[in-house]
């Protein structure tokens, strides 16, 4: 018997739902990418009000696993809500039009241990900074 982790099993889980997804919306991997990215992307800005803060946020990999998991949740809500629609054509532009819009009114936020992680890190690498240009040579 081979021996399955925890996360292994959520991975599975999670691109076996988000390709049933594909097929109802009738959306690319590339699209669904994309949307996830851009909608990914305004919601931080939206959340932090500040660019610095924002950015730095976009470039943890940490917010974006945690975003992941938060879109594959709202994919089971999608998915459960619409799936009875699968493979009816006449009305893939709406179910796409749907699915964009549960994404995009998401209200999650990120727990305080992944902000903290995140607020740490961007802390460490503005005192890198600053040391950095600290040891300078001044003319």
């Amino acid at each position: 018997m081979e021996k399955t982790t925890y996360k292994k099993l959520l991975t599975d889980r999670h691109d076996d739902l988000a390709a049933k997804v594909r097929r109802l919306t009738g959306m690319g991997q590339n699209e669904v990418n994309e949307m996830m990215f851009e909608i990914g992307s305004w919601y931080i800005i939206k959340l932090c009000h500040n660019e610095q803060i924002s950015d730095a946020f976009m470039l943890e990999p940490l917010y974006w696993a945690w975003w992941r998991n938060q879109w594959a949740l709202v994919d089971e809500v999608y998915w459960n809500k619409y799936h009875g629609n699968i493979d009816r054509d006449n009305v893939r532009r709406i179910l796409q039009q749907k699915y964009r819009e549960l994404h995009a009114n998401l209200e999650f936020f990120p727990d305080k241990i992944v902000y903290n992680k995140i607020h740490d890190n961007y802390m460490h690498t503005t005192q890198q900074i600053c040391e950095k240009h600290r040891s300078l040579p001044t003319e």
